[in-house]
């Protein structure tokens, strides 16, 4: 277990399945991952594993570029973040480019 993320990738996460309507043990079957790591995961208290990234997308609804994303500005890399990274934190921070799939 790794200390408490500030990042918005769990805060996203617990969001989106609230809205869904999931609760956490339905989350984490559609995962195949324990209700624990789940509770982990949204806690910010668990990285996530991107192996299960297109899982997580189907699960949620959502589009895995905008999950891709999301972990990749967590990570930050220096040349993105250089180029990239103030305009698009702020950009995901308010969910504007964030389109749920139907």
């Amino acid at each position: 277990m790794c200390e408490p993320s500030e990042s918005r990738l769990p805060i996203f996460i617990r969001q989106r399945r609230e809205q869904l309507g999931l609760t956490q043990e339905q989350l984490a079957l559609l995962l195949d991952v324990s209700p624990a790591d789940v509770v982990l995961l949204e806690s910010g208290h668990l990285r996530f594993d991107v192996a299960k990234l297109d899982q997580l997308a189907d699960a949620l609804a959502t589009e895995c570029t905008y999950l891709c994303l999301m972990v990749t500005l967590e990570g930050r890399p220096p040349i993105f973040q250089k180029y990239f990274g103030d305009w698009l934190l702020a950009e995901v921070a308010k969910g504007a480019l964030y389109e749920p799939r139907s």
